[in-house]
């Protein structure tokens, strides 16, 4: 995977493929003596004391002892507890639909994200030719997801892209998901440690999902390879990643609030003030704090490890 040098700073962006990524991390693995894989095993429990329980695909089930289990599980991990991690795990009820469509620099219309009554619809064409799209779900079903019907929801709210979604057919992979959201109260617990969705599942309303599950990788790598004892390293990783991530899921939270669909006078006012906003030079400390963590300095950290 060739990623262009664009040096320092966060005024930059790459789309990749989830399914090219996880080809690259599939090789990564594969190139690594030190890992192995366990098709078809699930990790049914795990306690602080590093044993996990382990179901494997014939039905049998087993317990492992480990040095440090890291749960990197999703939003119904098995790793985690309530207990251990002072976990809450909340159904919000908004929906999304995402998708993958053939279309060429997605057929004209900027890529970015449109506020409109019907809700959010964002657009990010890929070097591949196709366009990767999300959009409100609203009331829609798994039924709902035609077609012809998809379009013509979008066709009044926002006209520009019906000929996008025009393009989508039977064979074109779409998801409805609700937004899970999980808040933990520590990512740690005796030798247990939570990473990504599994930690801290949130709105896709600042892209910044799969973004900060890769961040807690690269941070967990540094720290227990920093030398330190693991106790001192994981306590270190709660400090700096804990904190940040709170503040990136409470406002993608309110982000999903605000670009929901609203009556015409609340989207109005809405939208008048998000301009208002706009016209201030961008603060760097808002864009960094949704960031994290700057990227070259992640790509350093896993160059060193």
């Amino acid at each position: 995977l060739a990623i262009p040098d664009s040096g320092r700073g966060l005024d930059h962006a790459l789309a990749v493929p989830r399914s090219l990524l996880s080809q690259v991390f599939a090789e990564a693995v594969e190139a690594e003596p030190a890992v192995s894989w366990h098709w078809g095993t699930a990790v049914t429990s795990a306690g602080a004391d590093g044993a996990a329980r382990i179901r494997e695909a014939d039905g049998s089930a087993s317990t492992i002892r480990a040095r440090l289990v890291i749960g990197a599980d999703g939003t119904s991990s098995q790793v985690r507890n309530p207990e251990g991690f002072g976990a809450t795990v909340r159904h919000t009820g908004q929906r999304y639909l995402r998708g993958l469509v053939e279309a060429p620099n997605a057929c004209g219309v900027p890529a970015g994200e449109y506020w409109t009554a019907q809700g959010l619809f964002g657009l990010v064409p890929l070097a591949d030719g196709s366009t990767y799209f999300y959009a409100d779900g609203g009331d829609m079903a798994p039924r709902d997801l035609e077609p012809h019907a998809i379009a013509r929801r979008w066709a009044s709210a926002l006209p520009p892209v019906r000929p996008l979604l025009e393009r989508i057919t039977g064979d074109t992979t779409l998801l409805l998901n609700e937004v899970t959201e999980v808040i933990c109260a520590r990512y740690v617990d005796g030798r247990r440690v939570l990473i990504g969705d599994a930690a801290h599942a949130m709105a896709p309303t600042l892209g910044q999902g799969a973004n900060s599950a890769f961040v807690d990788a690269a941070v967990l790598t540094h720290l227990l390879a920093s030398g330190q004892s693991q106790l001192q390293a994981l306590a270190g990783f709660d400090r700096r990643r804990r904190p940040a991530v709170t503040v990136v899921q409470r406002d993608a939270h309110r982000f999903m609030r605000v670009t929901a669909p609203h009556g015409r006078l609340v989207s109005g006012g809405r939208n008048v003030a998000a301009r208002l906003a706009l016209r201030g030079p961008t603060p760097r400390g808002r864009l960094a704090r949704i960031q994290q963590e700057d990227p070259v300095d992640l790509l350093e950290i896993a160059n060193r490890v």
